[in-house]
């Protein structure tokens, strides 16, 4: 699948099916105990998953919903709606992907069925820089992003997403993201 946005869960899970599909047929010798089981495999997926170095970035929903209103890629608005159209329809945080999994909010995209974070770092785009210095620091300089922008849209208003916001709208996308903004502290 090109372009998959898989969240946290579905990540550990894959880890348990590469861990299968590279144990299957594996049994060249008969009889052997060097092949492992389901419950080991499982059990091994969960080590490695739990040894991760798990984060993701966030970003203010309303700034987040100006740069989806604009993007270039993914599943486009094929009726071009207004912008408070698209507010008033964008209740689910992938809603443009070519793949959605129907997330209400960012937060939901790390958690589990509990609503346990599955992270082990959440950062900002709105303080990336900060992120990149402080994943650095809690990996001991084993992940080393850099802040590079290549995915551009010159048509985006992202960065000055408040003039695109009418009172409706600014509510539209308040009550849509309400945990996000609540958990993560955004303001308009």
């Amino acid at each position: 699948m090109p372009y998959p946005h898989l969240d946290v869960l579905q990540i550990r899970e894959l880890i348990y099916t590469w861990l299968l599909y590279n144990n299957l047929g594996q049994n060249k010798e008969f009889p052997t105990a060097d092949v492992k089981d389901d419950l080991e495999l499982r059990a091994e997926a969960q080590r490695l998953f739990n040894d991760f170095f798990k984060f993701t970035i966030v970003r203010n929903p309303w700034a987040r919903a100006v740069s989806l209103y604009f993007r270039k890629g993914g599943s486009p608005c094929t009726e071009n709606p207004s912008f408070e159209e698209f507010c008033d329809r964008h209740i689910y945080a992938s809603d443009t992907c070519l793949f959605p999994t129907r997330h209400k909010n960012q937060i939901d995209w790390v958690t589990d069925a509990d609503g346990k974070i599955m992270v082990d770092y959440i950062g900002k785009v709105e303080e990336l820089d900060e992120s990149i210095n402080e994943i650095a620091s809690l990996t001991n300089n084993s992940i080393k992003l850099k802040n590079v922008n290549l995915n551009v849209n010159e048509r985006s208003r992202s960065k000055n997403y408040k003039d695109m916001y009418n009172q409706k709208t600014k509510n539209l996308i308040a009550k849509h993201f309400e945990k996000d903004i609540d958990l993560f502290k955004y303001t308009f």
